[in-house]
């Protein structure tokens, strides 16, 4: 299980990650993962991921993986991301 701060780390990254977008992050299973949608200004869903596990989350080069390749497939589709 992460801690409090380790999943809200994760949150504030994944947030500022697909800025102007909106990014919602849901902690699950006793914060053993989380998962994130990305929204457009709309409230439509730009990009999901169901399920990251911890040990992704805590390792740094694997979640940055994650982070980059959902940018990718936003910036993909015709998004601006800063």
């Amino acid at each position: 299980m992460m801690t409090v701060e380790q999943i809200t780390t994760a949150k504030e990254r994944l947030e500022n990650a697909f800025r102007p977008l909106i990014c919602k992050v849901e902690d699950l299973d006793y914060r053993s993962k989380i998962r994130f949608k990305v929204l457009d200004g709309k409230g439509n869903t730009v990009f999901e991921v169901p399920q990251v596990f911890q040990s992704t989350i805590i390792d740094e080069r694997h979640f940055a993986d994650v982070i980059e390749q959902a940018r990718r497939v936003i910036q993909a589709k015709g998004y601006i991301l800063k």
